[in-house]
């Protein structure tokens, strides 16, 4: 799936569910702090989403 992406933002969500779904991260402040992000631009593909996924 990766290989499939073509866009840096599509690889990074990727990456995103990836560490969800393996368990290496749980909240969208582990997410942001990994990808040097702020908080409020991590969006996992949930209309609404607590803190923790």
């Amino acid at each position: 799936l990766l290989k499939r992406q073509t866009t840096a933002p599509g690889k990074e969500r990727l990456q995103m569910l990836y560490w969800l779904k393996s368990g290496q991260l749980k909240t969208r402040q582990a997410i942001a702090a990994r990808l040097d992000r702020a908080e409020s631009t991590i969006i996992v593909g949930c209309k609404s989403m607590s803190k923790e996924v």
